[in-house]
């Protein structure tokens, strides 16, 4: 991996910002690295040795994303609230962080497809972040049980973390794609986390989501 000088950091920090803003006004389909070229006021030449093709850039932004989800999983952690309710709003990070800074890619930057097409460069730099998000998940898990919260066996919590994964991936697919159009009504916020309360409540909690669960998250969410 090359050496990059401050300069370079600070144009590719420019050029990401200006991709993000571009993705925002004219979407996935429309874009073309000409108008990024164009209005972070550089040549095509300077833009390539930052971004191999649009793949590339559509990586860089994605691990620029995950790092910001990253920091909020950690301040979430942090919160007061039962390792269930913790667990249920580390969930919903992604929706969160979709609606402040996403600009409606990520599900399309995740598909196979467009990260073998991206350079070995940018797609270590997203695992990079993707890892330590995954493994934080994973220690929270552990640490509930090895403090008697959670009571189910690895198999159980197994089943249910991939059974959030494809409650996420699905509600993404249909609220963050720009391709797909308006949010399907079924995944609107509150069906979403009831699909989730559902989900994690499968697994025996010493102090369970009830009633109260909901206000509790959405309050602590809102310190974010």
């Amino acid at each position: 991996m090359r050496e990059k000088t401050e300069k370079y950091l600070k144009r590719e920090e420019a050029l990401l910002d200006a991709a993000a803003q571009l993705l925002k006004e004219e979407g996935l389909i429309s874009f073309r690295f000409s108008q990024l070229a164009k209005r972070a006021n550089c040549s095509m030449g300077a833009l390539y040795t930052h971004f191999t093709n649009r793949e590339d850039l559509l990586l860089a932004l994605m691990a620029k994303e995950t790092k910001r989800q990253l920091v909020m999983h950690t301040s979430v952690i942090c919160l007061n609230l039962k390792p269930a309710e913790t667990w249920l709003a580390l969930t919903l990070i992604p929706f969160i962080a979709a609606n402040r800074f996403s600009t409606g890619f990520s599900v399309l930057a995740e598909l196979p497809q467009i990260t073998a097409q991206a350079s070995p460069e940018r797609q270590y730099q997203l695992q990079s972040q993707l890892t330590p998000f995954c493994q934080a998940t994973n220690r929270f898990l552990q640490r509930a049980r090895l403090q008697g919260e959670l009571l189910s066996h690895d198999k159980e919590i197994s089943l249910c973390r991939n059974t959030v994964l494809c409650i996420q991936r699905g509600a993404m697919a249909f609220s963050s794609t720009p391709i797909l159009g308006d949010e399907h009504p079924s995944l609107k916020p509150l069906p979403l986390y009831t699909m989730l309360f559902e989900a994690i409540n499968t697994l025996r909690w010493r102090h369970p989501l009830d009633a109260s669960s909901h206000a509790h998250i959405e309050s602590a969410l809102s310190q974010l």
